[in-house]
């Protein structure tokens, strides 16, 4: 098989275990970023309210200095500005009211490195030094860390590294031709996840859904109990866990899902939606679109695909999948969500409305891919 020598980057997560005086460290940097974010926040808030130019607010986050007494301050404060500058346009543009300031006693803490060395045993951060971590995911042979992020979970007191690195490998070369019965069509579904061209269910099991009698008691009772007391810090350290698990679940789920798919298959279709509207437009589907987290999904599909030569075609935003007969190609415009059956006065097709739109997303998929 012909391989092809790739520049990949990537992002490794790492449990972190630093000495008592690392801690003491790492709380001052984190209320360093808190510091700066809430400053310029303050500013951009107030220019929005007094309906100012966006040029204004980006000029106040570019003019906004402090006295940086090392160079890993100076990169947390561009990586700062960077995250505002992407709020500014959300703001500016409709998709927020305004920015929320970060609370101090807020689940997750972070601050960003500009640069970050990892060894066997350790990572190794500027005037830190070396910090303990977990050992379970070796980097790739002469991979080299660009920058990072150190994470604390406040109610579970537990610290995370997340690097992204750089490294050469030698990936398959893309799979060609592809074959029809080695191609799949993908439609979303809020139950299951998705439906595929062969009229299978992936079957995701709604972990979110199924923790939810627990979360809301730990809830109820987190209500009860005096805000700041041992009991009420016990109570978020069980809700923190709870929801770590149940993201761990879906994350463990994702995976193997897409490593199933992968190993029939050589390429693969998607939808590719815009859940944000979605949400917006019909918020009783939010709670689903949380719970499935199709786009990380795909993002683990994608990143799989290219380490073994396959594809993933996603299909443009406003192909109608719904609204074609995928056996003679007619085109019946939009349909009801109420209808679960499509029906086909040309051709006299029937079939379930899913499974008639992943076989057109396959289809569309197929084109693209040529």
């Amino acid at each position: 098989m012909n391989q092809l020598e790739t520049v990949l980057y990537r992002t490794y997560v790492y449990r972190l275990y630093p000495t008592a005086e690392q801690q003491t460290m790492l709380a001052d940097r984190f209320d360093f970023e808190d510091e700066n974010y809430n400053a310029m926040a303050r500013r951009i808030n107030e220019l929005y309210g007094k309906r100012a130019h966006k040029s204004d607010a980006e000029t106040a986050i570019r003019q906004y200095s402090i006295s940086c007494p090392g160079i890993d301050y100076q990169g947390s404060l561009d990586h700062t500005r960077k995250e505002l500058y992407q709020a500014v346009q959300k703001l500016w543009q409709g998709s927020y009211n305004k920015i929320y300031l970060r609370p101090v006693t807020r689940n997750q803490r972070c601050f960003y490195f500009k640069t970050m060395a990892v060894s066997e045993f350790h990572i190794i951060v500027p005037t830190i030094g070396t910090i303990l971590r977990d050992t379970h995911r070796p980097l790739p042979a002469g991979a080299k860390a660009l920058s990072g992020q150190i994470f604390y979970s406040t109610y579970e007191g537990r610290y995370y590294a997340h690097i992204l690195i750089v490294y050469t490998a030698k990936l398959p070369a893309p799979i060609t031709p592809v074959l029809y019965d080695r191609a799949i069509g993908l439609d979303y579904a809020q139950d299951g996840l998705y439906r595929d061209s062969n009229g299978h269910s992936a079957e995701y099991p709604g972990f979110a859904a199924k923790s939810k009698p627990k979360r809301e008691a730990l809830q109820q009772a987190l209500s009860r109990a005096h805000t700041g007391s041992r009991r009420w810090r016990a109570l978020r350290a069980k809700l923190a866990k709870l929801d770590r698990h149940t993201q761990n679940q879906r994350r463990d789920w994702q995976y193997k899902q897409s490593k199933r798919l992968l190993q029939n298959h050589d390429l693969i279709a998607t939808e590719n939606l815009d859940f944000v509207g979605m949400k917006r437009h019909n918020p009783r589907l939010t709670p689903k679109i949380e719970d499935n987290q199709y786009p990380a999904f795909l993002q683990k599909l994608q990143s799989k695909a290219i380490m073994q030569g396959k594809r993933v075609v996603r299909v443009d935003r406003y192909y109608p999948s719904s609204q074609i007969c995928s056996a003679c190609g007619a085109h019946l415009g939009k349909l009801p969500l109420a209808f679960s059956v499509f029906r086909c006065p040309q051709c006299g097709t029937q079939m379930q409305r899913d499974l008639n739109a992943a076989k057109n997303i396959l289809h569309e998929g197929l084109r693209q891919a040529k």
